[in-house]
């Protein structure tokens, strides 16, 4: 078993940040989990397990982009 960080469980049909997880679409070319999911705001969008843990690890809102707009404004 490699050494590291341990993995998230991510589940489909739970919020993630601004995420709600809508279902599983399989690998990228590199091996990670691809999700499709639906921001708070509407917009859907594709993020990878890897980008979703990480960011709930450092304690940052997991969105489809929209966050950085509204704290821009």
């Amino acid at each position: 078993m490699k050494a590291g960080r341990p993995k998230l469980n991510i589940e489909v049909g739970k919020m993630y940040g601004d995420l709600l997880i809508l279902e599983e679409l399989g690998r990228s070319n590199h091996g990670d989990v691809l999700y499709k999911c639906r921001c708070v705001c509407g917009v859907e969008c594709v993020r990878r397990a890897s980008h979703i843990s990480f960011n709930l690890k450092r304690n940052c809102i997991n969105s489809c982009g929209c966050r950085k707009f509204k704290i821009n404004v």
